[in-house]
């Protein structure tokens, strides 16, 4: 296991990837049944992300989600006037600027929980293992322990 660990951390995000066609793609470029773990924030349609997950599925793949989501997706630290642009395609048409208040910091909270509950329901129902990984400096054994409690490992 250690191997694998090794090798997912020095992966580096990088571009835009659109998660549903990826899957479809592989699923179509795949030769023989396996298992597919899918290691993403999952920010994309969940319509695309299902009908890529039924892509594998179709072709005989065990497919298995880890959404994998930062502190700061989780909770925040911002106040006052910000602007926000996305880190996948930044651009100033694409900024949004908003004063985060109280009423801003729950709204968000009630999105946030609206989109990990789709993704969790979508999962569900077309019984894809699914686990959620959340926050920075989660150890080994932490890492493990949440693997192996959501089925991911014996």
């Amino acid at each position: 296991m250690a191997p694998l660990l090794d090798q997912l951390g020095a992966v580096r995000a990088g571009g835009r990837t659109r998660l549903g066609d990826a899957l479809t793609e592989h699923a179509r470029s795949s030769l023989a049944p396996g298992v597919a773990v899918i290691i993403s924030d999952l920010i994309e349609p969940v319509a695309r992300i299902e009908a890529g997950l039924r892509a594998l599925l179709a072709r005989g793949l065990d497919a298995r989600v880890v959404q994998v989501l930062a502190n700061n997706e989780i909770s925040p630290d911002i106040e006052g006037d910000v602007e926000l642009l996305d880190v996948e395609e930044p651009s100033p048409a694409t900024a949004k600027r908003l004063t985060a208040e109280r009423a801003t910091h729950r709204r968000y909270g009630q999105n946030l929980t609206r989109f990990l509950d789709e993704r969790v329901a979508l999962c569900r129902r077309l019984q894809v293992p699914y686990v959620r990984l959340a926050g920075t400096g989660t150890s080994d054994v932490q890492l493990l322990q949440q693997l192996r409690s959501a089925g991911f490992l014996a």
